[in-house]
């Protein structure tokens, strides 16, 4: 399926968006981008997170370490569609640095400001009448990306 097709922009704008809200994040609104975050994701999906009080303990992260992240870039992988276009599942690594941390944090994480890290994730999605949203996420762990080889002479 070409890239420009309606159903595959709808696909990819759902997940470019949640992406920008669940890696730009401030301890100071985080409670805010967390109520966004359920925006995008089905009812199913939503209920099983709050069960799991996965806003407080985001919330609770952000705010005792003063965490604060932004998204550097996206870069996407394979997108797989079903032949009825009701599910999809998206490949993708998005790359977020700590913009702002303790530095106890930072040490027990082995993390540093300004670096960047990269998660590979996976998102499958259903499909609503013209809506898309979120039925489950696929992490991996955050990993120091790969800096590219200096060319020679620079």
């Amino acid at each position: 399926m070409p890239d420009d097709d309606p159903v595959v922009t709808k696909v990819r704008k759902t997940a470019v968006l949640h992406s920008g809200v669940v890696d730009n994040r401030d301890h100071r609104t985080v409670g805010d981008s967390a109520s966004k975050e359920y925006t995008f994701y089905d009812k199913g999906f939503a209920d099983k997170l709050r069960k799991e009080r996965y806003g407080e303990k985001l919330a609770d992260l952000f705010t005792k370490n003063h965490l604060v992240t932004r998204q550097t870039s996206i870069a996407w992988y394979k997108s797989t569609f079903p032949a009825d276009m009701r599910t999809a599942k998206v490949e993708m690594d998005t790359t977020i640095e700590f913009v702002a941390a303790d530095p106890g944090y930072l040490e027990a994480s082995k993390f540093a400001l300004d670096t960047p890290y990269t998660q590979h994730r996976t998102l499958s999605l259903a499909r609503s009448g013209d809506t898309w949203t979120i039925v489950a996420i696929q992490k991996g762990p955050l990993t120091p990306q790969e800096q590219a080889p200096l060319k020679p002479g620079s």
